[in-house]
């Protein structure tokens, strides 16, 4: 799973992401897969999906469809 928010996305408050993405975390590792869950907040953002976030998840989805693993 890929989840990207912006820091400042007034939609989706810093303490509401960072609640949800600790629990998404405590699940993935209960199932010993946390490499399979990619999570990531981009400071200075808001409520956007702007060229780099674009190009870095075509990126992880290729690369998940390939097989390979990304860090």
């Amino acid at each position: 799973m890929l989840l990207f928010d912006g820091e400042t996305d007034p939609l989706f408050t810093a303490a509401g992401v960072s609640a949800a993405y600790a629990k998404m975390r405590a699940v993935w590792a209960s199932q010993r897969s946390e490499s399979r869950l990619r999570i990531k907040t981009w400071p200075g953002l808001g409520h956007v999906f702007v060229q780099e976030m674009q190009d870095e998840a075509f990126t992880w989805r290729d690369a998940r469809l390939s097989g390979t693993r990304l860090g």
